[in-house]
């Protein structure tokens, strides 16, 4: 299967610049031809994405609120602590008090 998006990129660079003569080692592309082509490939499915969330949020607003929450930022946890004595503190309280 080929990747459309892959040929897009090797017809024109998206930055405008022509990409680097890199030679080909054993029938391989240069990493700099596949990183442009995932990169442009993930952004065309990120707009596509939106744009059929935006075009469904009335009818389908639970995919909606699925986005947007797994977009959101996670509450990082504090992980043991080490206190002075060199004992490892684990508990809630006892990290808060390690803290204060």
């Amino acid at each position: 299967m080929k990747n459309v998006c892959y040929d897009r990129v090797e017809q024109s660079s998206s930055c405008g610049e022509q990409a680097p003569d890199v030679p080909e080692i054993q029938g391989q592309q240069s990493p700099s031809i596949y990183k442009r082509a995932s990169t442009k490939a993930s952004k065309e499915v990120r707009s596509i994405t939106l744009k059929k969330l935006a075009e469904n949020t009335k009818n389908d607003s639970k995919s909606f609120f699925a986005y947007v929450c797994g977009r959101s930022n996670s509450i990082r946890k504090v992980g043991p602590l080490v206190n002075r004595n060199g004992e490892v503190v684990d508990s809630s309280e006892g990290m808060s008090k390690l803290f204060n």
